[in-house]
């Protein structure tokens, strides 16, 4: 009787300790309920950012504003931002991206990455506050963007979304202070 008990509760501690396991420097999540933020450098050195606003104002996104930062602690430089249109041989790139009230935007972030196998940090300045998302594993990442992917975007109350898909948060945020004239 006790192996029938015991098993099925190693599976479950095995496939926790998974979504736990070591950061990969690859994924990254800020997840609060103004915005959802996502960073993922893919095997073919593609970096994607998805933004989340779930808030009533307009923020502007220039590649200045992403701050990325590798594991020798140096700066890694955004040159533009690309927007998918749909047709892979006219891409839109821009210096200036308009980010909507209550919207959902994924893009495509033009730098030099060829060289870059993981990054420590990664950071994003909307308006006045600067969204700092953490690393994730791979596993555990995937599973934060099912749930992500599950939300109602749409709803009056992104809230109840958190509680009913259990979705934890990530990231934390500090406002960016005004520099002395």
């Amino acid at each position: 009787m006790k192996t029938r008990i015991v098993y099925p509760l190693l599976v479950s501690l095995l496939s926790i300790a998974g979504l736990r396991a070591e950061t990969s420097g690859r994924h990254f999540i800020y997840a609060q309920y103004d915005f959802i933020l996502t960073f993922e450098l893919t095997a073919q050195k593609e970096a994607i950012l998805n933004v989340v606003n779930f808030t009533d104002k307009t923020y502007y996104l220039r590649p200045q504003d992403i701050l990325l930062t590798d594991t020798q602690d140096q700066a890694v430089k955004v040159d533009k931002i690309i927007l998918e249109t749909g047709n892979p041989s006219d891409p839109y790139l821009t210096s200036n991206m308009k980010i909507l009230p209550n919207s959902f935007i994924g893009l495509v972030l033009k730098g030099g990455f060829a060289s870059i196998q993981s990054f420590q940090s990664v950071s994003v300045q909307l308006g006045n506050q600067l969204c700092m998302l953490d690393s994730l594993s791979e596993p555990r990442f995937n599973d934060a963007a099912e749930r992500i992917n599950k939300m109602n975007f749409d709803s009056p109350d992104v809230r109840e979304d958190y509680r009913v898909l259990k979705m934890e948060f990530f990231g934390r945020k500090e406002p960016i202070l005004e520099k002395p004239k």
